[in-house]
Formats: structure tokens, sequence, C-alpha cells
């Protein structure tokens, strides 16, 4: 049970890269806006949770929350927070990579960082760091409208962001980090 809860949520957390998606075939005030969207629903779950608890309509996802999100805004929140910021501020390939990177990179890291930890410093692992620049070097490929060593190094900064765990949440920090990167390295290297 606890396995299939762990997989659902990481299967919610890649979804996220839709939006990463959007960036590139949208609008966009479309993907903005769907984007704010997620952002305000994920915030009233939020409020209602930390204020009153898993009671009525939130009372069936209390089981997606990890322990330590009981009191504080959750990590959907801040993920939504930093997609928005990347979608509204950046220029859609640099959105597009820094979300696709992180909504499939953070889910491999974590299950390859459980099963395949190689070593371990925190909360992290080796392997997991491995599977997140394994997703960069992929998308690096696939991904267009971006110079291909200005991705892969953005994903080894994301690597390293991840790693180097802090007191504020990786679903805001490590998105922004790649995205800030994206466009410092393609502003400094045309």
């Amino acid at each position: 049970m606890i396995f299939t809860l762990v997989l659902l949520r990481k299967a919610i957390h890649a979804l996220s890269g839709l939006l990463g998606i959007g960036a590139l075939l949208l609008s966009k005030p479309a993907i903005v806006a769907a984007c704010s969207l997620g952002l305000v629903l994920s915030g009233i779950i939020d409020i209602i949770r930390i204020k009153w608890g898993f009671r009525g309509a939130v009372r069936g996802l209390s089981r997606l929350f990890k322990e330590k999100e009981s009191r504080t805004i959750s990590g959907a929140t801040a993920l939504m927070s930093s997609y928005l910021f990347l979608l509204a501020i950046f220029p859609a390939p640099i959105a597009a990579f820094a979300i696709l990177f992180f909504s499939l990179g953070d889910p491999s890291a974590s299950l390859f960082g459980k099963y395949f930890p190689l070593w371990r410093w925190k909360e992290k692992s080796v392997g997991g760091g491995l599977a997140f620049i394994l997703i960069g070097a992929i998308l690096s490929i696939t991904l267009p409208g971006l110079t291909f060593w200005i991705k892969i190094c953005a994903s080894l900064v994301g690597a390293v962001a991840e790693f180097s765990a802090s007191d504020v949440d990786d679903n805001l920090t490590v998105p922004l980090a790649v995205g800030i990167v994206l466009l410092v390295l393609e502003k400094l290297m045309p």
C-alpha cells in the first residue's frame, strides 16, 4: 500500500511535466492560466488541510502528502509556484526544459536513489543524482530550442542543486536554478 502511494505521488509529479510540453505548444497566456489554476487549487487544498486538517473534501487526499508537509505548504504548491514563475517570465524553450527536467528527473532520482543508492549523503544519493543527469541528457538530445551543451550544463547544476538539500523545498529551487542557468548561458554563449 505504501509503495503504491509513493508511485502515485511520483506519477503525479511526472504528469506535471505536461505544463512543460504546454509551454512549447500553447500560447503563453493559456499555459500561464493553466498553471495559475493548478497553483490556486493546490493552495486552497493547503489552506484547508493546514487550518482544519484532513476532513471533508480533502480527506481522501491525506495519503498523498508527506508527513513533513502536515503543517506547511505542500511540495505541490511549491512546485506550481516555481513552474508559474518559469512559464510567466522565461522564454518557452527554457521553461519547458526546466519543467520537464524536474518533473521527470525528481521522481526518477527518488526511485533510483532508493533502489540503486551507490552512496548516500543526507537524504540524497549518488544513484539518484545520476538518474537526474541521465534525464537531463535525454531531454538535451530530444527537446528543441536550446544549445545541447547549455542544456547539459543546466542539468548538472540541477542535479547538484537537488543533491545540496537545504531548508527550502527543492520543488521550488531546482526548476528555478535550471531555468536561470539556461537563461544566463544562452545569453552569454550565442
